[in-house]
């Protein structure tokens, strides 16, 4: 099932402007939209890391999983 364009141009721009940079700081407006994983813990796994790769994955797609580098 294709994704939305802009849900799809969301994943594009965050590695697009990701690239070569470090995560330096997370910010969740929403906790809800969180699945599997606490805030804290999402700022534990990410901060200091580059992300990798974002894809779309589980149940129709929607979930978006974004893969980092130590």
């Amino acid at each position: 099932m294709p994704e939305l364009p802009d849900v799809e141009g969301f994943r594009q721009a965050l590695i697009s402007c990701s690239r070569r940079r470090r995560v330096t700081a997370i910010e969740v407006r929403d906790a809800g939209v969180l699945r599997g994983v606490t805030e804290k813990r999402l700022r534990r796994e990410l901060e200091g890391r580059r992300l990798r790769k974002a894809s779309w994955e589980g149940v129709a797609s929607r979930q978006m999983v974004v893969r980092a580098n130590g």
